[in-house]
């Protein structure tokens, strides 16, 4: 990673357990909202709805990030790259 990169990720870093947390509480909230215990109903109902877990949007978020932050034109950006 580079160090600008690295200043915004570890600014803005979550923890793996942060994660399942956050999944956790999101599952739950289905669960009571369907009215199930089976985790899968769950997971099949976000699938249909294209809900993701923050789990999954952090990646993609963090992923976004750096591929915008490699190709960008900003002068500051190019002066971190190696």
């Amino acid at each position: 990673m580079y160090p600008c990169s690295t200043v915004w990720y570890r600014s803005l870093s979550v923890k793996q357990s942060d994660l399942s947390s956050l999944d956790f509480v999101i599952n739950r909230l289905l669960m009571k909202l369907f009215k199930t215990n089976n985790i899968e109903i769950v997971e099949l109902c976000q699938y249909q709805f294209g809900f993701e877990k923050p789990s999954v949007l952090w990646k993609k978020r963090v992923s976004t990030f750096n591929v915008k932050f490699d190709t960008s034109d900003n002068a500051f950006c190019k002066l971190t790259q190696p």
